[in-house]
């Protein structure tokens, strides 16, 4: 049993070129993609403006092997990196995902800007993701202890909750 996407033939440079498509198709006025290791793990990270704001995106590799680890601790870690497997399952899963992103904003489930919340880049290169994600449980069961004044008079009376 494999995750999907890991028999992917789909070079990773080919995913790319979907990814600069699709997002040029859309109208994104810039596109960019950069591959880093964070130590012994390799990042990819693609990147986009569109009407003005970033956004951003991170695949890892390592990522998708253990994920193929947890559905079958048989595969050989260090021949599917050598045959390049979870990278080219990293971008394809990111191909797609981006693609049913753009598709449910197209079709107006939901807006561009709250399928890619989480993914715009605000100052200092962090994404609203990275920002929010370590105090999420707090934010949700308090907002007034993390919230700007300014947001918290958004809310709903009743979702003004102090402790």
């Amino acid at each position: 049993m494999s995750i999907p996407y890991w028999d992917s033939d789909v070079p990773v440079e080919r995913s790319l070129r979907n990814i600069e498509n699709l997002l040029s198709a859309w109208g994104a006025e810039e596109f960019g993609f950069h591959k880093r290791r964070d130590g012994h793990v390799e990042i990819y990270t693609v990147a986009f403006v569109y009407k003005g704001m970033p956004v951003k995106f991170e695949a890892s590799p390592h990522a998708v092997m253990q994920a193929q680890l947890r559905v079958n601790p048989n595969t050989g870690q260090e021949y599917a990196f050598k045959r390049g497997k979870p990278q080219r399952c990293a971008m394809r899963c990111l191909y797609f995902h981006i693609k049913a992103c753009l598709t449910s904003a197209e079709v107006g489930l939901v807006s561009f800007e709250d399928v890619f919340l989480s993914h715009f880049v605000m100052g200092g290169a962090m994404t609203i993701g990275e920002a929010v994600r370590p105090n999420l449980k707090q934010l949700v069961e308090n907002p007034s202890g993390l919230l700007p004044d300014k947001m918290l008079r958004a809310l709903p009376p009743g979702d003004r909750r102090k402790r």
